[in-house]
């Protein structure tokens, strides 16, 4: 008896294992099984070449460069409007502190665009917005004494959410006003783990710049000043005789 209760036991564990072990193998409607997928896998579903790779920072493409971070035209002009003020009344203060920075290689890293891993827009973060409390704002250039890190920035996931937003297949026109927009605010778990208004789908108005200045209003103006500035120190340090040639 003993051995036909041990028979039976093996011939059903071994018929529960082969269900699981079908189950994880059978496609599901989408085509895909339940299998997780390697890390080679993984990296190749999210990993795409950044669209904006080639993008040049001089004065020539400011406007076309904004139009491709997916500001809406109202914004661009604003923005171009506000590096070129940037440019009239703090183009020697903006030049010396690029030469005096407290980390010049760091800095040299986020606006020179050699970093295989993020690119200036938005890497320049890291040293043009600072942090007052849980508010997070472009520095004042009249305020500031010194181009340094922001303390805020070096555990902020800015990598993540550019990682998640621009490198991937299905790439939003505005994904750069909105990733940027996420680090502003603060929320970027919610843009790493697509959330709302940081979702995927366009149809269902998940993903929408609408309901993000719904919900902060100040953010536009953060945004315009940040793309201004970060634009024409960009433009410097990429110059001929800016931080970016030594």
């Amino acid at each position: 008896m003993r051995t036909v209760m041990n028979v039976s036991l093996v011939a059903i564990l071994g018929g529960v294992a082969g269900y699981l072990v079908y189950e994880e193998l059978t496609p599901d409607e989408e085509g895909r099984n339940g299998i997780a997928p390697t890390e080679a896998q993984a990296t190749h579903e999210v990993v795409r070449e950044d669209p904006l790779l080639d993008l040049r920072y001089v004065k020539a493409e400011r406007e076309n460069n904004f139009k491709a971070f997916g500001l809406p035209d109202a914004m661009v002009k604003r923005t171009v409007e506000r590096a070129r003020r940037i440019e009239e009344m703090h183009e020697q203060k903006l030049r010396l502190l690029l030469q005096d920075a407290a980390e010049p290689v760091l800095l040299a890293d986020a606006l020179c665009g050699d970093s295989p891993t993020i690119r200036p827009r938005y890497a320049g973060v890291r040293f043009f917005v600072e942090q007052d409390a849980s508010v997070r704002r472009p520095i004042n250039l009249q305020r500031v004494s010194q181009l340094e890190r922001q303390d805020w920035s070096v555990t902020s996931p800015i990598e993540e959410v550019y990682n998640t937003l621009e490198l991937v297949e299905d790439r939003q026109e505005d994904a750069t006003l909105m990733g940027v927009a996420a680090i502003l605010l603060g929320r970027e778990q919610d843009a790493m783990d697509r959330h709302k208004p940081w979702g995927r789908s366009l149809v269902t108005g998940a993903w929408s710049w609408k309901l993000v200045k719904k919900e902060a209003p100040q953010v536009e103006d953060y945004l315009v000043q940040y793309f201004a500035l970060l634009h024409v120190a960009a433009e410097m340090a990429q110059a001929d005789d800016g931080i970016c040639s030594e």
